[in-house]
């Protein structure tokens, strides 16, 4: 097996110097993270399978219908208490629903069960177990536990959203997932985000331990942050996958092991080839040339992938279905439905091992005729959206997909 060591610079304490300079930690939570002991992860490159993205980057829609196998419906109950404003993040496990309102302050986190009765919600404000500012969420499968990041803390609930504790972090990021044995953060990797920890402020991984101990990091960031800065971790309940913006890797995280295992290929539609041509380039110079990014959306199921390219010039996406068994693709612009398998619905904003997440807007009690003739809406979900108007919550859409062909 071939395998590289990625390289750190000096691991140093150079922070502990720096605390006057306007950074927020003190010098024992510089301490606690033990950077002196931290280690560059094992990259694992035995296996990389290239992905072809340029066939299909112009085709308008994807026609998903033809490829569903089936659907859940999960209307979720509106009343006074659960009414959801704009979904930033759902999570579905087996027995709740988990939904993110807004980014930051004000976002609020609405806890469901599996048939989509409302159980609690997590308020925002500064009062004993509500949260200020919720900039992201993870599912904790081992402690069956929902964790929040609010800035600069983890806030910890069970998984019926009651509060048990919360945890101050010694550092900022952008996503992270929970592990058995601590946590994985993905951070802009921007020196004046985590200046006090000195050269480890410049990698953008971060593997720590419960108590927040960073015990391996890696990938420096690479591109400008006007670019973009979005940065993913994705956890679907079997797997860990790792993407970053203007990145055309993704990669596997086992056992500290990052693992590179697709490649994704656009050629020179990519924002990168250009900015190698043009490397003065400012951003108004490659929105007029036919330029795609990859901002890192993608979302996994054990048969299925989904992959999101952005195209600059138009402000639309392309968007890729990925059979992983058959490497057989579909990809569009759009969608193309039967309301007779699925209703209208959006893209898919997360995933399961088994299922990806979407959701739709329920309209006019009068359009609810859609809702009798789709063959996956039987019974007492049936008699719940028949009921829906437009001042109703959303209707989660769990699918699958069925085998591609050629």
């Amino acid at each position: 097996m071939r395998k590289a060591i990625i390289s750190l610079a000096v691991l140093s304490l150079v922070g502990c110097r720096q605390m006057g300079n306007g950074y927020r930690y003190t010098s024992e939570q510089v301490a606690s993270m033990e950077l002196d002991k931290t280690k560059g992860i094992e990259r694992d490159s035995s296996v990389v399978i290239g992905i072809d993205l340029n066939e299909g980057m112009d085709n308008d829609f994807l026609n998903m219908s033809d490829f569903i196998d089936s659907v859940v419906f999960i209307p979720l109950e509106t009343n006074e208490e659960s009414l959801i404003g704009r979904m930033e993040q759902v999570f579905v496990t087996d027995g709740y629903v988990y939904v993110q309102t807004g980014y930051g302050k004000g976002s609020e986190l609405f806890v469901f069960d599996i048939d989509g009765n409302f159980v609690n919600k997590i308020r925002q404000g500064q009062g004993p177990g509500e949260v200020y500012r919720i900039y992201d969420m993870a599912y904790d499968r081992y402690k069956k536990q929902i964790v929040l990041y609010d800035h600069p803390y983890l806030a910890i609930y069970d998984e019926k959203g009651d509060f048990v504790e919360r945890k101050r972090l010694p550092f900022g990021f952008f996503s992270f997932e929970v592990t058995e044995k601590g946590y994985v953060f993905k951070t802009d990797g921007d020196h004046r985000t985590n200046g006090h920890m000195g050269e480890l402020s410049k990698q953008s991984l971060l593997v720590t331990d419960k108590d927040f101990k960073v015990q391996y990091a890696a990938l420096p960031h690479l591109y400008p942050s006007f670019l973009g800065t979005q940065t993913y971790l994705h956890d679907n309940g079997e797997t860990l996958m790792l993407t970053e913006c203007m990145n055309d890797t993704v990669y596997e995280i086992v056992d500290n092991k990052l693992k590179p295992r697709y490649r994704l290929d656009y050629s020179d539609h990519k924002i990168t080839a250009y900015l190698e041509r043009e490397p003065n380039a400012v951003l108004s110079d490659v929105e007029k040339e036919d330029a795609y990014m990859y901002e890192g959306r993608y979302y996994e199921t054990s048969t299925h992938q989904m992959f999101y390219l952005y195209n600059l010039s138009c402000g639309m996406y392309t968007y890729y279905l990925r059979d992983k068994a058959s490497h057989q693709m579909q990809s569009g612009h759009r969608l193309s439905i039967s309301l007779e398998v699925i209703l209208p619905t959006y893209f898919p904003i997360g995933s399961t091992t088994e299922y990806f997440i979407s959701y739709h807007l329920p309209e006019s009690m009068e359009n609810n005729e859609i809702y009798k003739n789709n063959r996956f809406i039987t019974g007492e979900v049936k008699e719940k959206m028949l009921a829906l108007d437009e001042e109703s919550n959303p209707v989660l859409v769990l699918f699958k997909f069925k085998s591609i062909s050629e």
